[in-house]
Order: structure tokens, then sequence, then C-alpha cells
């Protein structure tokens, strides 16, 4: 199985060393750009679109991203139906309400800081979790346990996942399991004995897999929403126009349990 796993820290440091001569560094700013992060499922709680701006190393003390308030946000399906999603907060722009439909393709248009933004997905059908069940580890803290997430992977087509339990996430596709019943191990977790955890699968394309994969070793989905943090390093954008970021429409299914 190929599969990636992310420990989602960015550590930027800027270390100053003292010498018998000054230098004068002369470090280029990095422009600002706007980010994207778009999320729509087949769950009315996960939907929303983020925008932000990130900001050169030397605007502020701490690195960071700048939310947009004063985007046009609307999403349109192939049927002809429009949906406009408001500022809430922190960047975020909401639907109160909008459900993705199975089967239908999406188009995100923004009109922020001057720039025409796109981004289209199609909602593949749901992939359901069987059961999730546990066993011991052979390393790590007392009571550690691995969890398996089971499910029936559809055959004949190949087919991405991508899985979360709170801020722990891994992809992988189906190339060595087309159409049979597996279990995807997330033995870096560090579940234990009595915790409530709550996993979910995600059915994504081939092209947002190439995206999250990208992103092993930068800051993703670690502020806000489930998808929230930013994109700060340079995956291959599932949108267009002068920004980085993604636009995803995510079939997802859940099953929360406690670990024996």
């Amino acid at each position: 199985m190929k599969s990636i796993f992310y420990n989602i820290i960015l550590i930027s440091t800027l270390s100053f060393f003292s010498c018998e001569k000054e230098i004068d560094l002369k470090v280029p700013q990095a422009t600002p750009q706007i980010v994207v992060e778009g999320v729509i499922t087949n769950n009315q709680s996960n939907n929303y679109v983020r925008l932000t701006k990130s900001k050169s190393i030397y605007e502020n003390e701490e690195l960071g991203f700048e939310p947009i308030t004063d985007a046009e946000v609307t999403i349109n399906d192939n049927l002809g139906n429009e949906f406009e999603f408001t500022y809430s907060e922190n960047g975020f722009y909401i639907h109160n309400g909008f459900v993705a439909t199975i089967g239908l393709t999406y188009q995100l248009n923004i009109n922020a800081e001057g720039e025409h933004i796109t981004g289209e997905d199609k909602l593949l059908p749901v992939v359901s979790i069987d059961e999730i069940t546990f066993e011991d580890a052979a390393f790590g803290e007392e009571n550690e346990r691995i969890v398996y997430c089971h499910f029936q992977d559809p055959a004949d087509v190949e087919n991405f996942y991508l899985f979360r339990i709170g801020n722990y996430k891994t992809v992988t596709t189906d190339r060595v399991f087309d159409g049979n019943n597996t279990r995807v191990f997330m033995d870096r977790f560090g579940a234990v004995a009595g915790d409530e955890i709550t996993i979910n699968l995600l059915h994504i394309n081939h092209e947002h897999y190439r995206y999250f994969y990208t992103l092993g070793s930068i800051e993703y989905l670690d502020q806000g929403g489930p998808f929230s943090g930013g994109t700060p390093g340079n995956p291959e954008n599932t949108i267009e126009g002068n920004a980085i970021g993604f636009f995803g429409a995510f079939a997802t299914d859940s099953m929360t349990v406690v670990v024996p």
C-alpha cells in the first residue's frame, strides 16, 4: 500500500550569529499571496471556503495568514444552482444548510483582492467505514493502540482516500487492494485505551491525492476547521487564478468509537 503519514509541524527559524564584522544581509521578501482552502462535502457541517493572505516574514514578528474579509464567494453546481457563501470569521465563508450531492460537479468562483479565482470538482460516491479495530502497539506509550479502519473498496476503478483522526492524516490509493475489503492502519496516531476517536474517510480524486501527498512535511489542517491552516508550501494547486490552495468536493463517511 502506498501511503504517507503526516506529522504536521511547520518550524520557521531565523538565526542570527554575531561576528566581528557587521554584515548586511539582503534577504528578498516573499510577495504575499491569496490562499484558498475550499471544502464541500455530503455533510452539512463541513462546507466552507477559507480565504487568507500570506505575510512577508518581515511584516510581523510572527509568521501567519491574514484573513480576507470582503471577498465575493459563490459555488455553482452543474444543474444551474448557485450558492452564495458569506463571511463568518477568521477568513471563513459559509453557507448555512449547504450540502453537496453525490455525482454533481461544483464550480467555485471567488472575487478577492482584484483577482478572479476558480476551482472545480465532482463529488464522488461515499465509501463507507465498516468497522474500526485496534491492536496493541509494539512500541510507544503504555496502553497505546494501533488503529485500523476497515472498508470495502469499489472494484475496477482507481480510488484515492484521505483518512483523518483529529489532526492526524494519511492518504492512500487502492492500487494493491482494488475491489477488496481492506483496512488502513494508523500506527502513529497515539490512541490509548479510553480515548474517544472519530475517523473520517474521504473519497477524493487523483488531483487532490497528489495535492495532499505533497503536504507531508508542512503545516496543514491545524487551525480552525477540519482542513484549516493555510497552504504555506507549494503543492500542485487545484484552483485557477493568482492564488495558491485547493477546492475539493469530498465524499465523507465517519465513525466514532471508544478505544478499548
